[in-house]
């Protein structure tokens, strides 16, 4: 299979950029939409941490005090390392665990940490500022750092955002469990 030719990266010369004017009060929809994200992630988040406690085999308050703040995927990491250490093998697909949960925090940042703008027409928009774009005209990549874009946010986005967060707590709940179980029988052995 041949291989697809790689799409080069454009300069930041080669670029034709676009201002946004910056949109500092949003509507009851936005903040409705905004906490959402927010609130189902943290459930996302509570999951990774009660899995890092439970592999740590600490009580959480410990846990909240000895394990500095990371993102639920930074923590996830961890977990996996733990989940070695101890030997205990999974029927839940980590790797793919743990790109979902880091899908989930970038969707969770664009939200929290993300600025409205508004497009020339009154469109409003969430502008991005990660990953890479394709800017045909020029026949290149735009990095997004360089070259923010504003991305409209169809209603249902949202919805579907927090839905799916919630699937992936719910997912890492079922891992804590078998986890539970897995090292409840390594105690006995020991």
């Amino acid at each position: 299979m041949a291989k697809k030719p790689e799409i080069p990266k454009l300069s930041f010369s080669a670029i034709k950029l676009t201002e946004y004017p910056i949109v500092t009060e949003i509507g009851a929809k936005e903040c409705r939409d905004i906490g959402k994200v927010v609130s189902a992630h943290a459930v996302l988040e509570n999951a990774v941490f009660t899995l890092l406690v439970t592999l740590s085999e600490t009580r959480r308050e410990i846990g909240r005090v000895v394990f500095r703040y990371q993102a639920a995927s930074e923590r996830f990491k961890t977990c996996r390392r733990l989940l070695a250490l101890h030997g205990i093998s999974t029927t839940v697909g980590l790797k793919k665990l743990f790109e979902s949960i880091e899908e989930s925090c970038h969707v969770r940042d664009q939200f929290a940490h993300g600025l409205w703008a508004r497009r020339k027409d009154g469109t409003l928009g969430l502008r991005l500022t990660k990953g890479t774009y394709e800017v045909p005209d020029a026949g290149g990549m735009a990095d997004r750092v360089l070259a923010p874009t504003l991305a409209i946010v169809p209603d249902a986005l949202c919805d579907e955002s927090r839905q799916a967060i919630l699937s992936i707590a719910n997912a890492v709940e079922e891992l804590i469990i078998e986890v539970q179980e897995k090292l409840k029988k390594l105690r006995a052995k020991s």
